[in-house]
């Protein structure tokens, strides 16, 4: 589940939304949703997230503010994750699953 705002969401609606969010953003900029374009557009949000990580790095030494950088971060990491939950979509992938396989099992 999700917070943010007020607003309590399950992973599925999460996904629907970023599902929906896509097919919007797909239509206007006349993009299919393959798997062309979303190893596209995940390498570019990737490279956008490097470099706010790198402006934040720069807040802790003092030569940007906090709240820009902090809040660019935040951008750029929903963006990811925004484009992992089409990625999982469009490979067949139950993101979730795999995280719970990967990150909760425990392995011997």
């Amino acid at each position: 589940m999700m917070h943010g705002q007020g607003v309590r969401m399950e992973h599925q609606e999460i996904a629907d939304r970023v599902m929906k969010t896509i097919k919007q953003y797909s239509a206007v900029h006349e993009m299919p949703v393959n798997e062309d374009f979303v190893f596209r557009k995940l390498r570019e949000e990737m490279v956008e997230l490097d470099r706010s990580l790198i402006q934040y790095k720069q807040v802790l030494n003092g030569s940007l503010p906090a709240q820009r950088s902090k809040a660019e971060l935040a951008d750029e990491m929903a963006d990811v994750l925004g484009m992992l939950i089409v990625c999982g979509h469009v490979f067949e992938i139950d993101l979730l699953q795999a995280l719970d396989k990967k990150w909760f099992s425990i392995r011997k």
